[in-house]
C-alpha cells in the first residue's frame, strides 16, 4: 500500500479505467462524461482502482467502486472510497446513494443502509446508472455524511480559480470555513464586503488591504480580522502569496456544487 498513490483522473486514464469496470463487471460506457469526479489509485505508473461520484447539489451517486484482482485486501478500495467521500464533502454533498448487485454488505459496513428505489430523489433517478446502466434488481443505498468528521487527503485539495491570478481551495462544515489560496504576482480582490467574519493568515508573500479609508499591509506570520460586512479589497505586491483564511459563517459562494 506504500507505492499506491491517489490522484484525480485524466483523459488519458479512461481507457484503463473502463477495462477495470468491465473486468469487474460495473457498468462504464458512460465514464468520459464524468471523468472530472473520478479518483484512480495508481501504483508505479499503473492504475490499480477507481472511484466516481455523480454530484447533485446536496446529493451525490457513487459509482465505479473497483480495485484490480491484485490489490483486492490491502486497502485501495478504502482509501479511494474515503478519498470521494472527502471530495463530497469540499462539494457541500449531505446525502450518498449508490447501486449495487454484489457489494451491498461491504457498503453497509461503511454506514449505508437500504433504501426503495421509488424513494431516491429524483436527480438520482435520471441517472444514467438509475435508469439503463445497472439492473433492476440492484439494490439501492443511501448514507447521510453530513455531521461526522472527515479527513481531506493532499490529493484532493485540487485547487480552483478565483480571481484572475489566483487558485483557493475549501474546506466547510456547518458553521465554519477554513480556505487556502495561492495567488500570483499583481493580483487583486476589488473592493467587496460579506456576511462572513474573515481572519487571514499570511504564509508567504505579502498582502495590501484596503480597509475604508485605511491601507494595512499584512506580511508572513501577520494576521488580519475583518468583521461582518466590512468593505474591503486586497492586492498582491510583485510577489508570490500563500494565505490561510477561517470565515464564519461559511462562505456558500466557495463551495463547488455541480
Amino acid at each position: 500500500m506504500n507505492d499506491v498513490r491517489i490522484r484525480y483522473a485524466v483523459t488519458e486514464d479512461k481507457v484503463r479505467i473502463e477495462r477495470l469496470l468491465e473486468e469487474a463487471q460495473l457498468p462504464f460506457v458512460d465514464i468520459k462524461e464524468h471523468l472530472d469526479d473520478f479518483l484512480v489509485a495508481e501504483c508505479k505508473n499503473v492504475i490499480v482502482g477507481a472511484v466516481g461520484i455523480e454530484i447533485y447539489g446536496e446529493v451525490a451517486l457513487l459509482r465505479s467502486l473497483v480495485v484490480a484482482p491484485s490489490f483486492k485486501n490491502c486497502g485501495v478500495g478504502r482509501t479511494l472510497y474515503e478519498g470521494i467521500v472527502a471530495y463530497a464533502h469540499l462539494n457541500g454533498v449531505r446525502e450518498l446513494f449508490l447501486l449495487t448487485t454484489t457489494a451491498s454488505q461491504l457498503f453497509k459496513k461503511l454506514g449505508f443502509h437500504k433504501v426503495v428505489r421509488s424513494e431516491l430523489p429524483k436527480l438520482i433517478q435520471e441517472t444514467n446508472e438509475f435508469k439503463s446502466l445497472c439492473p433492476a434488481s440492484a439494490v439501492c443505498m443511501v448514507k447521510r455524511i453530513d455531521g461526522e468528521a472527515f479527513h481531506v487527503p493532499r490529493e484532493v485539495l485540487r485547487l480552483q480559480k478565483s480571481v484572475p491570478g489566483a487558485t483557493m481551495w475549501a474546506v466547510a462544515l456547518e458553521t465554519a470555513m477554513f480556505t487556502y489560496f495561492d495567488i500570483a504576482p499583481n493580483s487583486r480582490f476589488k473592493m467587496h464586503k460579506h456576511e462572513s467574519e474573515q481572519i487571514t493568515y499570511v504564509i508567504e508573500g505579502r498582502l495590501d488591504f484596503e480597509i475604508g479609508d485605511k491601507s494595512v499591509s499584512v506580511g508572513p506570520g501577520d494576521i488580519i480580522a475583518i468583521p461582518s460586512n466590512v468593505p474591503h479589497a486586497a492586492s498582491a505586491g510583485n510577489e508570490h502569496v500563500r494565505a490561510v483564511d477561517a470565515w464564519s459563517p461559511v462562505r456558500k459562494d466557495f463551495i463547488h456544487k455541480k
